[in-house]
């Protein structure tokens, strides 16, 4: 559907007849306030008379619809429901359908009241040449207005007009006796585009919920996947990268994209997706196809009293198909059924997603917090196993001591294969574990060595267990394998972890 296309604006003699009053109307309060500066007496200004009146008045109830027939074609009949909601004819190429409340309220209320602002003439003869420059031949609008009692009222809508103090829109009744005026909110009301009748219903993307996110483009698959559950306390920092190589996800990358996805709105109802409209809209060979796994959950909304309120969410899918663009600014999306439009810039990023760079650069994958136990086996098969224990701190009245927040206060211990070692030292070296990053990526066509010569099992409170390998890559450098993943390599000796050397 095209917009509409107004027209350029021109000069009308015919305009006298109405502006000619107005400017009398001026000239009489300058000349009264002349008076006033000149005799000190108080202006008397005499008001234009007011000329404004109703075609018809009827309560909603007895209205029993509407059709809208615009200069564009884009034509509308509605049928009012018992709940105030307006069901909306079949066309050849949509289906019917009912609109949103708030929308059919306003539509509803315009036609209740079939009122103008202004008689603008009453002499046909001075404006019937003109009314192709009114915008009412063709009409903008051609509105017909259904009673319960068979009765109907019809009239017509021109182009809307733009001036300093007041706009209004053109407006006619079909014999042509009177050229009228109506106001511009109740006007654009009923000049509303058969397509903004829908009532657009948002996905439900809850970022907190999502654990699994596929793109499928025409040549690659694109797949990451949440191992664990939402409710994990290390969840961010557990997502794994499964298409189109196998490799732990750097949480704040899939953060990021999570909260893209997240943020992605439907903007206007474009048609239904009907054989025809998807080969149209560019749907046969589609960009990317986003599907969205979420877990069941609970999520903090505000309740009807403002109020932060836990609701619950079943487990659901939500897939999003990007067909065409309709310019440089918005894309095609199909969802549910119907073809929209949306913002190119909301799906940007995902559109560009570049999944490698979402792998994780940093190797070691287990916060201090989380940390249970270390094994290092070496090269000539011996092992370190670094064992922490937490206990809670208890005062001298053997009562557990809480920090600020009333959390429990741990007292944190490690050995070394069952001896005592400094916790500071173990501290500190595990934090610069912590920041060691890859050297670079291996080629696409590398086979990992299958006998790494070093390998860290990192234990978790949580229950899980990571395994970090390292095995040669060339003479500088070792090949990176995670969790059994070779994708990096690192610098050779770039993970170093001796704390018990500190002494």
């Amino acid at each position: 559907m095209q917009p509409v296309n107004r027209k350029t604006k021109k000069t009308h003699p015919h305009l006298y007849r109405v502006l000619i009053p107005a400017l009398l109307a001026v000239l009489i309060a300058a000349l009264a306030l002349w008076q006033h500066l000149r005799t000190g007496q108080a202006p008397v200004v005499e008001r234009a008379p007011d000329t404004s009146g109703l075609l018809r008045q009827a309560a909603e109830e007895d209205i029993s619809g509407l059709s809208v027939s615009l200069r564009d074609g884009g034509s509308w009949t509605a049928e009012r429901l018992e709940d105030g909601r307006l069901r909306i004819a079949a066309e050849d190429n949509d289906e019917a359908f009912v609109t949103g409340s708030a929308l059919a309220g306003r539509i509803m209320s315009a036609a209740a009241a079939v009122s103008y602002s202004a008689v603008l003439s009453e002499d046909p003869a001075a404006y019937a040449e003109h009314l192709s420059d009114f915008g009412l031949q063709p009409p903008a609008a051609d509105i017909t207005i259904r009673y319960t009692d068979g009765t109907g009222l019809r009239f017509l809508l021109g182009d809307r007009v733009r001036l300093a103090e007041d706009s209004f829109y053109y407006m006619m009744e079909p014999d042509g006796s009177r050229l009228l005026a109506m106001d511009t909110l109740t006007a654009e009301d009923l000049l509303t585009e058969r397509r903004l009748l829908h009532e657009i219903v948002q996905p439900v993307i809850h970022k907190a919920r999502i654990d699994r996110i596929t793109l499928r483009k025409p040549n690659a698959l694109l797949a990451w996947q949440l191992e664990g559950t939402i409710t994990d306390g290390d969840a961010a920092d557990r997502w794994l990268l499964l298409s189109p190589v196998r490799y732990p996800a750097d949480g704040e990358a899939v953060e990021t994209l999570r909260e893209t996805l997240a943020n992605f709105r439907l903007g206007a109802y474009v048609c239904a997706a009907t054989a025809e409209n998807l080969t149209a809209y560019g749907f046969d060979a589609p960009r990317m196809v986003i599907t969205l796994h979420m877990a069941a959950g609970s999520i903090l909304e505000a309740d009807e009293n403002g109020a932060a309120a836990a609701a619950a969410y079943p487990e659901t899918e939500v897939t999003l198909t990007v067909g065409g663009a309709k310019n440089e600014l918005l894309n095609y999306i199909l969802y549910d059924g119907c073809i929209y439009t949306s913002s190119h810039f909301i799906l940007q990023a995902v559109l560009d997603c570049d999944p490698l760079r979402t792998a994780t650069r940093y190797p070691v994958l287990t916060s201090l917090s989380n940390l249970r136990r270390l094994t290092i086996r070496g090269s000539d098969g011996t092992e370190r196993v670094y064992e922490v224990s937490r206990t809670e701190q208890l005062d001298e009245d053997q009562q557990p001591v809480t920090d600020a927040a009333g959390q429990p206060v741990l007292a944190e211990s490690v050995t070394l294969n069952g001896q005592p070692l400094s916790w500071d030292a173990f501290e500190t070296a595990y934090g610069q574990l912590l920041l060691v990053t890859v050297s670079g990526a291996l080629p696409e066509d590398y086979d990992a060595p299958t006998e790494p010569h070093t390998v860290f099992t990192f234990d978790t409170v949580s229950g899980t267990q990571h395994t970090l390998a390292l095995a040669p890559f060339d003479a500088m450098h070792d090949t990176v394998i995670v969790d059994g993943c070779a994708l990096f390599y690192l610098i050779r000796d770039g993970l170093q972890f001796r704390p018990e050397s500190a002494f």
